[in-house]
Formats: C-alpha cells, structure tokens, sequence
C-alpha cells in the first residue's frame, strides 16, 4: 500500500511539473514571437504602460478607457474605424495586458494620475474626448473632475453607477454571489489555474464570452498573475469610489450610452427573478447618469450586451464620429 501511494505520488509530482512547464513554454512562445503593438511608457514612480496613439495626427484626440478585466484590445473594432477621425488614445491600465505590474496601489486616485501622467509623456497638451467603459466609465468621471483642464467631453459606455452597489448587493449575497467579483475565483486560485494550464484546457468554459480572435492574446498576454492581483485590487477599491462620485456635476457634454440586452446572470446562480431585479438597477442608474450634466445625451444601443464596443461596434462608431464631427 505504501508503495503505490509512494508511485502515485511520483507519477502526480511529475504530471504537475510537466503541467506547469508546459504553460511556460507556451506563453513564452507567444511572448517571444509577438511583440506589444504601440510603445511603452515608463511613469516617474517605474511603471511600465502600454499605449497606442495612432490616426490622425493634428485631429481631435479621443481616449479610451477600459472596464474591469479588460484591456486597450476590447476597444479595436471601434477604434480602427476612428483613425481618419482623430488621433486616437488605448492603453492598458497597469497590471493589465501589455502594460508592466503595478507599483502603487490600484486605488482610483493612483490610476487617475497614471493615466494623466501618460497623457503628459504623449505630449498630449488639448483637452480631450474622454471614453470609458463600465469601471472605466467611473475612472473616466474621476479623472473629469481631477483634472477638468484634459476634458472637453465625458462618453460613458455602460459605465457602473455609483448606485449600483447599494442598490444589488443584497440581492447578490442573498444568491451567495459576491458582489465585486460575481462568480469569479480569488486572485490566489487564478494565478494557480493559469499556471497549471488548467484554463488554456479549459478556455471553452474559462472564457465564455470572449470571441475566438481575442483568445489567444488573453491566454497569453493577459491573464497572468499581475492581471489577476490588479483586477481584484481595483475592485477592492470600489465602495471607495462609490462614495467619491456622489453628487458629481460637470459643466462639459457628457454621452451615456447603455446597453439593451440583459446579462445572462442565471450563469452564475441567480434566479430569474433576481436577474430581472438586478438588469432594473442598472438601467434605472444608467438614466440617472443624465444627470451628470445639463447637457447629457442617452442612448439606448440595440442589439448589445454589456460589452457595447464588441456586441455593437458599428453604432458606437457611428456615434463618435457624430460627436467627432459636431466639434469641428
């Protein structure tokens, strides 16, 4: 008996090995044979920023700022339509992507002043157009208000009320469903899975939602142990912005864009009627968002999720260049 626990034992040690270094290999393979599209800026405190600036080089400038868990690559189906338009600004915020780990914590005050650092060493010296995706959208009003000077107007795709925390957490807890990361496991249980190679095998059920062309860059660009530790320390962070936007009044045009098709939050333990409950919090915060200013523009999008800029880039598009246009 001794012995073949002692054989298992050695025939599991060696499997794990071989699991391990083959994950290795294969990102280190794409690393190798892919290089970081764009450049990299070093900030003053070390850190290592990707950004892309590309289009038109004396146009408007419009930069995108991405939602949780996602990097400058969720916006390209936009963004490649948008370069006879405007010199056009993505990057990956720190830990995410191409861009190096994060040296100061992930608060929202911090990665607001990266992102106006950056701006700085880009020589970007106008005010610009200022999108921001779902937690993007909340960095992009933060930054708004920090730095009012960079912004002529705010575009907020689907981005999370402030509100909605308040408003759902109960209703995610009653599901037993945390709120911040809603199904997804700890940092510590990630970073293990991607080193095993456990989600490249599992990527079919890992990374639902993701189309094809993206997988093979989030498997190997993206989901590494510095993403994992900065999306949950983001999101840590949360309440705290929460707070920090209440009451928030610009004086700038600000476009609220939402979504139209509910999540599919069934997948992850809820009944249908606290999906319902939870799709009405986030729209009745999208219109409360009009608030934000008195010159708000709304937008249902047809035909899209949460995910506005992949589930309907041709109506986004459309829209920026309206916006585009109308400055001129």
């Amino acid at each position: 008996m001794f012995h073949f626990i002692k054989i298992t034992l050695i025939f599991g040690s060696i499997i794990m090995v071989l699991a391990f270094s083959g994950e290795f290999l294969l990102q280190q393979r794409y690393m190798w044979t892919h290089e970081a599209p764009g450049d990299e800026i070093e900030l003053q405190d070390g850190t290592v920023l990707h950004a892309n600036k590309e289009g038109l080089p004396d146009g408007p400038i419009i930069v995108f700022e991405n939602g949780s868990g996602m990097t400058s690559s969720s916006w390209d189906k936009v963004t490649r339509k948008l370069h006879d338009d405007a010199t056009v600004i993505t990057y990956d915020r720190a830990g995410y992507g191409w861009s190096g780990a994060a040296k100061a914590k992930r608060t929202p005050d911090n990665i607001v002043n990266e992102l106006n650092e950056l701006l700085i060493r880009l020589d970007v010296d106008q005010p610009v157009i200022l999108v921001g995706h779902s937690l993007g959208g909340m960095y992009a009003r933060l930054f708004a208000e920090k730095y009012p000077e960079r912004v002529e107007q705010l575009v907020l795709i689907d981005a999370r009320p402030e509100t909605f925390s308040q408003q759902t957490d109960a209703i995610f807890k009653s599901a037993d469903v945390d709120p911040l990361r809603t199904g997804s496991p700890s940092k510590e249980v990630l970073s293990l899975m991607k080193a095993s190679g456990l989600v490249r095998l599992m990527q079919d059920k890992v990374l639902t939602g993701i189309p094809e062309e993206y997988r093979p860059e989030v498997l190997n660009v993206d989901y590494r142990k510095k993403f994992f530790y900065a999306k949950e320390e983001e999101l840590d962070y949360l309440y705290e912005m929460n707070e920090s936007l209440n009451s928030q009044k610009f004086d700038i045009l600000v476009h609220i864009f939402a979504h139209t098709e509910k999540s599919k939050l069934q997948e992850i333990g809820l009944s249908a009627e606290q999906e319902l409950m939870i799709e009405q919090a986030w729209q009745q915060g999208q219109e409360k968002l009009k608030e934000l200013s008195s010159q708000s523009v709304f937008r249902l999008v047809p035909k899209a999720g949460h995910i506005i800029q992949q589930d309907n880039p041709k109506f986004l598009v459309r829209e920026l260049q309206a916006i585009l246009m109308e400055k001129q």
